[in-house]
């Protein structure tokens, strides 16, 4: 019995793995008065992983627990078929109700499956170990093919806008490179090196398409009667930057 409990668990957790994102997600569209659009596969995948860290342990041990009660009640009355029927369903689903209204759902899923089951045992169509093994991985094979339905029928979701802040941290990434020495957010910052009192600037501007910056980097330096200036400009854009400009003198220090 506690086998059968078992296999039954692990096919819960799988079943409910497929539809339990979908109700999440069609419940957050509704929220949000989003666009009503299928999950992406990744999103799927993601979204199950998650709920796999709930699901897993209380259906493995609560439902199994829940279960096994279950049926050491209900094995020594002496009642009609029918009435022993509904009485298995209903306590698991009284049980279910204590973790919410997704909790009831999940605990007849496990209440159809371990039923199954047990008739397929009693009847003699488990004889095999490898009509078992069928038989359980049946909701694997199921969340796979919905993954891959996702992944086939649902464009990926679209990425977030790429934002100046973004531009400037894209062009700073790094050490030893000479704009990694300019401040790494938009603004300026004062130094003294060598003698010399420095002033580096980091400044956007946008351009005409959306998405592409150019990214300013302006160094200002001073030593008594010497200065000078020296600008770099470059065009942003995400995943990748070209030098639109260079003018000025190289810093003496």
């Amino acid at each position: 019995m506690l086998l059968r409990k078992f296999i039954t668990a692990f096919m819960t957790t799988w079943v409910t793995l497929l539809w339990l994102p979908e109700m999440m997600h069609w419940h957050w569209q509704w929220d949000s008065w989003d666009d009503e659009r299928l999950m992406h596969g990744d999103e799927y995948v993601s979204t199950a992983s998650v709920l796999a860290m709930y699901v897993v342990p209380i259906v493995s041990v609560y439902g199994v627990l829940v279960s096994i009660v279950v049926e050491k009640l209900l094995n020594p009355l002496r009642i009609p078929c029918w009435l022993h029927f509904i009485l298995w369903f209903v306590l698991h689903g009284l049980f279910g109700v204590i973790l919410s209204f997704m909790g009831i759902i999940t605990a007849i899923t496990y209440a159809v499956i371990d039923y199954g089951l047990r008739w397929m045992i009693e009847a003699g169509k488990l004889k095999r170990r490898r009509s078992v093994i069928v038989i359980a991985t049946m909701p694997v094979v199921l969340f796979l093919g919905w993954y891959l339905l996702h992944f086939i029928l649902s464009p990926e979701p679209p990425k977030a806008p790429f934002t100046a802040e973004q531009a400037v941290e894209f062009a700073t990434w790094g050490e030893g490179s000479n704009l990694s020495k300019f401040p790494k957010q938009i603004g300026q910052e004062q130094l003294n090196l060598a003698g010399y009192d420095v002033k580096r600037m980091t400044e956007v501007e946008e351009t005409a398409m959306m998405g592409v910056y150019e990214v300013i980097f302006t160094e200002e330096w001073k030593k008594g009667l010497e200065s000078g200036t020296f600008k770099m400009m470059y065009r942003v854009y995400r995943g990748g930057m070209e030098l639109q400009e260079e003018e000025g003198e190289i810093p003496p220090y």
